[in-house]
């Protein structure tokens, strides 16, 4: 198969897999060997084995990073320093894509930077929306409140969780627009410990008491 027949192709996909367009007349060993040669001239961008998007020349959009992060593992959702960011409640610029999954903890790194997976048992896995990113596709990422638990959670080591330097040193924002409700509900779902302390001895929550779920 030619280059450009491919590319028609897979022209509606963002990212895609080649093997799941081999037409049905082609030897699958040939379109392997043929994408093979299509990356090494750069007309296939390689996101992990066997996801690609083509070149910025051929491809209708270039995708966000929060959503090559889906697509590189599955389930996921963004979440973590990537999410607070998003939402301005932290503000330094983050350069690699946190995400969660209920699978192993994993790291990738390609042209479009690293994007790293924590992993979470599937009793965690939650607080997650269906998003619009900037190109219009939908993404999976955090709402604010599990955003800032799974921050918490991953970040704060057990010996910390008491003191409000440690926290505060994560120049958290925006804290009063969080439902304080929601994340009361959201510990006691996550059920950890060091949540539990944390939730009853930090400031951070008494700065978002004001705002309730209805």
């Amino acid at each position: 198969m030619k280059y450009a027949d491919f590319k028609k192709r897979v022209a509606d996909a963002v990212t895609f897999s080649p093997l799941d367009f081999l037409p049905h007349d082609q030897d699958r060993d040939l379109l392997k060997l043929q994408v093979s040669q299509w990356k090494k001239n750069g007309l296939l961008v390689p996101l992990k084995k066997n996801l690609y998007v083509l070149h910025k020349d051929d491809r209708k959009i270039t995708p966000s990073r929060i959503y090559i992060a889906n697509q590189l593992v599955f389930p996921s959702y963004v979440s973590l320093e990537t999410a607070l960011s998003f939402y301005g409640m932290i503000p330094e610029r983050v350069y690699a894509v946190t995400s969660v999954t209920s699978k192993k903890t994993n790291q990738y790194t390609n042209s479009f930077g690293t994007f790293t997976y924590k992993s979470l048992q599937p009793f965690r896995y939650f607080g997650y929306e269906l998003l619009r990113d900037e190109n219009g596709m939908a993404v999976f990422i955090a709402n604010k409140e599990k955003a800032l638990l799974d921050f918490l959670y991953f970040n704060v080591p057990v010996k910390d969780i008491k003191n409000a330097g440690f926290i505060e040193s994560f120049r958290l924002e925006n804290l009063e627009e969080l439902d304080h409700g929601k994340l009361v509900h959201y510990v006691k779902l996550f059920r950890s410990k060091k949540l539990d302390i944390l939730c009853q001895s930090a400031d951070i929550w008494k700065q978002c008491e004001g705002n309730h779920s209805k």
